[in-house]
């Protein structure tokens, strides 16, 4: 795991830089509209559809999790993405396409980890092959594929 760990670790920098700069940009559009910016977990916990962790995942977990979040994102982008587009309003569609890419581009390098963990741990540890599944209580199966 430690491997893992601090390949996750300048990600996570990376990523959360990202993300720090897209809130600002964000909340500052949502001011310029005349509204207020939520400002508190249980107001965004209210408003997301993304589903808090309860525990400590393993770090295969935990990539995953960040993965099914980069999803989650842009499919909530492409949902309303036709809405923005009707009212035409050019700069939060332009705001939300940018996001959508930005979470695409993240949602690959999540992937791609997750492939690269997956080689390098139980090869290089057990030389075998494997492939990893989504159970359906939402955690991960590993299948064994051979030596």
């Amino acid at each position: 795991h430690c491997l893992a760990f601090f390949v996750c670790l300048g990600i996570k920098d990376e990523q959360y830089t990202e993300l720090a700069e897209a809130i600002d940009e964000i909340a500052e559009r949502i001011r310029a509209l005349g509204a207020f910016v939520p400002a508190s977990f249980s107001q965004f916990n209210k408003l997301t559809t993304i589903t808090e962790e309860p525990g400590v995942p393993l770090t295969i977990n935990m990539i995953q999790q960040l993965l099914d979040g980069q999803e989650e994102v842009v499919r909530t982008a492409r949902h309303i993405m036709p809405i923005l587009e009707a009212a035409h309003d050019a700069p939060r569609v332009d705001l939300v396409t940018r996001r959508m890419l930005e979470h695409e581009k993240n949602g690959w390098m999540l992937r791609s980890m997750l492939e690269k963990i997956k080689t390098i741990s139980l090869y290089k540890y057990f030389h075998v092959k494997f492939d990893l599944t989504k159970s359906s209580d939402g955690g991960l199966m590993v299948n064994l594929i051979g030596r």
